[in-house]
């Protein structure tokens, strides 16, 4: 189990490695990971919805009291799996808000300030 494991985290970074190899500057290695977390937070959110659904489901469809019992963990437990993948989701975006990094969120240097996209003529 654990060299499997291994054998695709080295698999995983051999295939990435082309994609950071071609990268022009840090800027645009930081803001392919951070897509790269953002998509992988919202498949993870789909997910735990998903499972709360299955163990409703479950719950409430079962006639026995055990079959009860898995469903309501079920629903426990991707209840708790969206509150961690929703409080990550937060602490990405205030990290990439704070080192200015992420989907097309870069700060500028320079240039006309803009208030809302609206560009600020100086005089």
């Amino acid at each position: 189990m654990r060299s499997r494991f291994g054998s695709s985290i080295i698999a995983l970074l051999t295939l990435t490695a082309p994609v950071v190899a071609q990268a022009q500057n840090i800027e645009s290695v930081t803001s392919l990971v951070s897509s790269l977390v953002n998509y992988a937070i919202g498949i993870l959110i789909g997910v735990g919805i998903i499972a709360f659904f299955i163990g409703l489901i479950k719950y409430l469809w079962s006639n026995n009291g055990d079959d009860k019992s898995k469903g309501a963990k079920i629903m426990v437990w991707g209840i708790l799996a969206l509150f961690v993948m929703l409080s990550i989701f937060g602490l990405v975006r205030l990290l990439q808000n704070t080192f200015g990094v992420g989907g097309g969120n870069l700060q500028q240097v320079g240039g006309a300030p803009s208030i809302g996209g609206i560009k600020i003529q100086q005089r």
